[in-house]
C-alpha cells in the first residue's frame, strides 16, 4: 500500500468516525442510557481503544471500533459485504506478529463494533469516503471474549494454533491464499493470506449470520430514516 493510499484510507476512516459519532451512537445512547466517549489518548488507540462505554453511572467498558471501509456499496438495494475480516497475525521485520484478534498489545479491548457501510448511489470514492455521503451503516457489536470463545468452540482456533496456519500460507506466493478451517457446511469462515501487501496479513474471514449470531446488539442506523434494531440482548 503506497502513501497515498494510506492516507486516503485515514481520511475516509475519520470521515466514517463523523457519520458514526452522529447517528450510531445518539441512538445506542437513546435505547441503552450509555454514554459513549472518544479516546484521544494515542496510547489508547494503539491498544486497541477507540471509545468507552459508561453505564450504571462509574461503571465502563472499551470499544475497538472496526469498518470494512473498502468494501461500502452504493446502491441499498445490495445486501453488502456478507463477511468481516479479523485480523489474525501479519509479518514485519522477517517476523510474525501477532493481530488485534489475539496480540497482547490489544489486551483492552472489551468489545468490537464491527460496521459495514453504503454510500449515495453512483457515488465513486476513488479517493475517500466522505461522511455526508454515507446513507447507511449496518452495525454489531461482540463482546471480545465471547468471539474468541466461538473461533474456540466451533472451529477449534486460537492464538496458540494459528502460526502454524500462517507459516504454511506465507510461503505461497499467490496472491491470495484461501484455507477453509472446517469441512463441516454450516460452518464457513475461513483463513486469507493476502501475499499482495507487504505486511502479508493472516485474516479470518467470518461470516455475518455467525457474527450476529453472538453480537449483542445488531442495527441499522440511516442519514434519512429511523434507526432499524435487528437484535438486542
Amino acid at each position: 500500500m503506497n502513501k497515498s493510499q494510506m492516507q486516503n484510507d485515514i481520511e475516509s476512516d475519520e470521515e466514517i468516525v463523523k457519520f458514526l459519532d452522529q447517528f450510531l451512537y445518539p441512538t445506542l445512547e437513546d435505547e441503552f442510557y450509555v454514554k459513549f466517549e472518544r479516546a484521544n489518548n494515542l496510547d489508547d488507540q494503539h491498544s486497541g481503544i477507540d471509545l468507552r462505554c459508561f453505564y450504571n453511572e462509574n461503571e465502563s467498558f472499551n470499544i475497538d471500533e472496526k469498518t470494512a471501509a473498502h468494501y461500502f456499496k452504493d446502491d441499498l438495494s445490495n445486501p453488502g459485504l456478507s463477511t468481516f475480516a479479523l485480523e489474525v497475525m501479519y509479518f514485519k521485520d522477517d517476523k510474525a506478529k501477532d493481530g488485534w484478534l489475539f496480540g497482547n498489545k490489544y489486551n483492552s479491548t472489551d468489545t468490537y463494533i464491527f460496521n459495514w457501510g453504503w454510500t449515495e448511489k453512483g457515488y465513486n470514492k476513488k479517493n475517500k469516503i466522505h461522511h455526508d455521503k454515507i446513507v447507511k451503516i449496518e452495525s454489531m457489536h461482540i463482546n471480545k471474549n465471547t468471539l474468541k470463545e466461538y473461533l474456540q468452540d466451533r472451529y477449534q482456533i486460537n492464538k496458540e494454533n494459528v502460526l502454524e496456519v500462517y507459516e504454511s500460507l506465507k510461503g505461497n506466493n499467490n496472491k491470495g491464499n484461501r484455507l477453509q478451517i472446517s469441512n463441516n457446511s454450516d460452518l464457513n469462515a475461513y483463513f486469507m493470506l493476502s501475499n499482495q501487501y507487504n505486511e502479508k496479513p493472516l485474516n479470518i474471514i467470518m461470516p455475518k449470520k455467525e457474527l450476529s449470531y453472538i453480537a449483542n446488539t445488531h442495527l441499522c442506523v440511516y442519514k434519512d430514516e429511523p434507526p432499524r434494531f435487528i437484535k438486542t440482548k
